[in-house]
């Protein structure tokens, strides 16, 4: 039989002295945080920032990548300015009877603010990606390439403006260079932190 005052200090020899009622031996046996495949943990970013590692290469073409997304929003910029422009000349040119002046212009400047606000996207997402290719991630790399074969089929053969020209020329550039024997050598180092 035991006293009051024996399980009393048993229970003060587990429990902690700063509050905490659980035993000592609870609190030292916390559960594992769960991991999220999206979400990298604290030594996956120490062992994911490589900036430093980066090859002259990748640098030039990070820099290439946000030169490209700011050349791309300046074609929106534009576009957006030379709006009433292009529905007057688009007034001027409508041979279909049954559509309106009033159509045309709606259709136009839906078309005009849903190219800029892309245009601010695809900047936003060469950013992203431009940096985590800077820090030896291969799958951005991917999805650079994707963004600006993207970009090239827009710019070339959808919408032609001198700007959006000079983007999409940017993003190739800056694709190729990280395709270089260098830059290659550089993300293969990703691979072997995944093993």
């Amino acid at each position: 039989m035991t006293t009051s005052g024996n399980s009393d200090a048993a229970d003060s020899n587990e429990s902690g002295s700063n509050g905490d009622e659980r035993p000592e031996r609870v609190r030292k046996q916390r559960p594992a945080l769960p991991k999220f495949p999206g979400l990298p943990s604290a030594d996956d970013r120490k062992a994911s920032d490589r900036t430093a590692d980066a090859p002259r290469l990748v640098m030039v073409s990070f820099w290439l990548w946000f030169v490209a997304g700011a050349a791309g929003v300046l074609c929106g910029i534009l576009l957006l300015a030379a709006k009433s422009q292009l529905i007057d000349e688009l007034i001027k040119a409508n041979k279909n009877a049954s559509l309106t002046p009033d159509q045309i212009e709606s259709g136009t400047t839906t078309l005009v603010w849903m190219i800029f606000l892309g245009t601010i996207v695809f900047a936003a997402l060469f950013a992203l990606f431009a940096y985590k290719a800077r820090q030896g991630v291969r799958s951005s790399r991917t999805i650079l390439t994707v963004l600006a074969v993207i970009t090239v089929l827009f710019f070339y053969l959808l919408f032609r403006h001198p700007v959006g020209l000079l983007s999409a020329l940017l993003a190739l550039i800056a694709t190729v260079l990280m395709y270089t024997p260098q830059a290659t050598e550089f993300y293969k180092g990703d691979d072997s932190r995944k093993r």
